[in-house]
C-alpha cells in the first residue's frame, strides 16, 4: 500500500511538471512573438514619420510656389490696368482728333511762356559802354567788339584828332589823307594809335550782359556774393541785436525790437545776496566755495566765510573738532591711533579712497600702505566718489583696489 501511494504522487508530480515545462515554453514563445510585433510596430511608425516629414516639405513647397505665382499674377494684373488706361487714352485721342483750335491754342501758350521768359531777360539785361581811353600821343588799345566795323567809320567822330592808327602789319589809316589801309577793326585784335589831343570817352560799341538776380544784402541769410541786381528775396533772422542787452541773439540779422535791458545781479537762489530782480549774473553770488565742505555752493561766486565742515564731535575724544558740524567717524581717543582708509582706485601718483575723508587729511599726513611703508600726502579733494590724494611719490602698484591702508592723526596737533 504504501508503494502504491509513493507511485501515484509521484506520478501526479511528473504530470505536474509536465504541465509547467509546457506552459513556461508557450509564454515564452508569446513573448518573443511579442518583441517582433513590437519591432514590427517601432518600424511602421518611423516609417510614417519620415513619410509625414516628406509631406511637409511637400507643403512648405507648394505654399512657396502658391505665393510666388499669387505674386506674378498681381503684377500681370497691374500691368493689364496700364494697358486698359493706354488703351483708353488712345481711343480717346481716335474718337476725339486734335483739331486746329487745339493746335493754335497750344502755339499761344507756348507764346506766352516765350514771352515771359524774354521779360524775364530783359528785365536781367544791363547795358554797358565799352571803349579805350586815348591820351594824347601814342598809345596801344585793343578793340573788344564782337562786329567788325570799318576804320572810317568807327573813327568818325574824333577823326580830327587822330593822327594815324596802325594795325599789327604795319597797315595804317590817316584820317587827314582819307586814307585806310588796314580796312575794318577786327575783334580782339591789337592796335597803335597817336593823338593829337586826348580823347577820354570814346565808344566803339553797345554790349550787353545778363546781370544775376538775387539777395545782395550781405547781412542777410540768403545773401548771394554773385548777385548783381537785388530781387527783393533777402531773407532775415529776427530778433534782438544788441550784444549788451539780456536777450541779446547772436544769429539774428534783423532787430525785431524785442531787446530787453540786461539787469546785473545775483542769479543763484541758493545765495544769501540772490536778487530776484536781475536777468544777467555779475559773479556776485555769495556762498561757501570749499569742494570740501558740508554746505559747498557750487554756485557761490564769492566765498563769505560760512563753510561748515564736519570732524570729531566727540567732546570725549582726543582729536575732538569744536568748530564740526556733523561727525565724520575720525574720532580717536588718543593721538597715537590710526584711522582706516579703504581704497578705491589708483593711479600714478594718485590714490582714490573711499568717502569723504577731507576733513581729516592735511598735506603732509602720511598714509599707510598694506606692507606697512609711508608715503606723505601732497595734496587731497574730495570728489563726488570718494576722496583724491596725491603723493610726492609714483604710487603706481602699490595700493591695491579694496586694500585697508592707515593714516595718523594729525588733527590731535
Amino acid at each position: 500500500m504504501k508503494n502504491f501511494t509513493q507511485k501515484i504522487i509521484i506520478s501526479i508530480g511528473l504530470l505536474f511538471a509536465t504541465n509547467i515545462t509546457t506552459y513556461g515554453q508557450d509564454c515564452q514563445d508569446v513573448v518573443a512573438g511579442m518583441g517582433e510585433t513590437i519591432e514590427e510596430y517601432a518600424g511602421l511608425y518611423n516609417t510614417c514619420l519620415q513619410d509625414m516629414g516628406g509631406v511637409s516639405n511637400q507643403l512648405i513647397e507648394a505654399e512657396f510656389w502658391r505665393n510666388y505665382y499669387e505674386t506674378e499674377y498681381n503684377l500681370k494684373v497691374q500691368e493689364l490696368s496700364l494697358l486698359q488706361q493706354e488703351l483708353n487714352l488712345l481711343q480717346s485721342q481716335i474718337y476725339n482728333p486734335i483739331t486746329q483750335s487745339d493746335i493754335d491754342a497750344a502755339i499761344a501758350s507756348f507764346q506766352i511762356s516765350l514771352d515771359s521768359m524774354q521779360t524775364v531777360l530783359e528785365s536781367s539785361m544791363d547795358t554797358v559802354n565799352i571803349g579805350p581811353h586815348f591820351p594824347e600821343g601814342w598809345s596801344m588799345f585793343g578793340y573788344s567788339c564782337q562786329d567788325s566795323t570799318d576804320a572810317i567809320q568807327a573813327f568818325s567822330s574824333i577823326s580830327d584828332k587822330i593822327e594815324i592808327v596802325k594795325d599789327e602789319w604795319g597797315l595804317s589809316y590817316i584820317p587827314a589823307w582819307g586814307f585806310n589801309a588796314m580796312g575794318s577793326l577786327k575783334f580782339s585784335e591789337g592796335y597803335q594809335i597817336k593823338m593829337t589831343e586826348e580823347v577820354a570817352e570814346f565808344y566803339f560799341c553797345d554790349a550787353v550782359y545778363y546781370s544775376i538776380i538775387g539777395c545782395t544784402d550781405s547781412v542777410a541769410e540768403n545773401y548771394n556774393p554773385d548777385a548783381t541786381s537785388d530781387d527783393g528775396s533777402c531773407d532775415y533772422i529776427d530778433g534782438c541785436t544788441d550784444p549788451d542787452a539780456y536777450n541779446y541773439y547772436w544769429m539774428a540779422t534783423s532787430d525785431d525790437g524785442s531787446c530787453v535791458d540786461a539787469v546785473l545781479g545775483c542769479t543763484s537762489s541758493s545765495s544769501s545776496n540772490y536778487d530776484p530782480l536781475a536777468n544777467t549774473n555779475d559773479n556776485s553770488c555769495l556762498g561757501c566755495t570749499d569742494l570740501n565742505a558740508e554746505n559747498y555752493n557750487w554756485a557761490a561766486d564769492v566765498d563769505d566765510g560760512s563753510c561748515q565742515f564736519s570732524g570729531c564731535t566727540d567732546i570725549n575724544a582726543a582729536n575732538y573738532d569744536p568748530n564740526a558740524v556733523s561727525d565724520n567717524g575720525s574720532c580717536v581717543s588718543n593721538c597715537d591711533e590710526t584711522i582706516s582708509l579703504v581704497v578705491d582706485r589708483s593711479y600714478g601718483y594718485y590714490v582714490w579712497f573711499e568717502g569723504n575723508i577731507s576733513t581729516i587729511l592735511s598735506s603732509g599726513d602720511v598714509i599707510y600702505s598694506g606692507n606697512g611703508t609711508s608715503y606723505v600726502i601732497s595734496n587731497f579733494q574730495n570728489e563726488t566718489y570718494g576722496t583724491r590724494v596725491l603723493f610726492n611719490v609714483d604710487v603706481s602698484g602699490v595700493f591695491s583696489d579694496g586694500e585697508i591702508c592707515q593714516t595718523n592723526i594729525t588733527v590731535c596737533d
